[in-house]
């Protein structure tokens, strides 16, 4: 059974990392801030195999951030809509 985001009201913690390959949140890496969440995406994916891909979420009202790419010489980034 594959995990979805949810939305979340109230957390302290609210940007999140989502598997887009294994279709999970990744475990225990929920950031108070958009930047920390970045940073760590950033990190998670240097280190990960070619083709593994991440999301940063906002689970507070499920507005995707950004995507991480882990290509074989490169890591694409998406940056998602911004509102306004």
């Amino acid at each position: 059974m594959t995990q979805k985001p949810r939305i979340i009201e109230d957390t302290k913690r609210p940007f999140r990392l989502w598997d887009t390959v294994l279709k999970r949140d990744e475990p225990h890496r929920y950031y108070a801030t958009e930047r920390r969440a970045m940073d760590s995406a950033l990190l998670l994916i240097r280190w990960a195999k070619v083709g593994r891909s991440l999301d940063v979420y906002d689970a507070r009202i499920a507005r995707w951030l950004g995507t991480y790419i882990r290509k074989v010489n490169s890591i694409s980034f998406t940056r998602g809509a911004r509102d306004g």
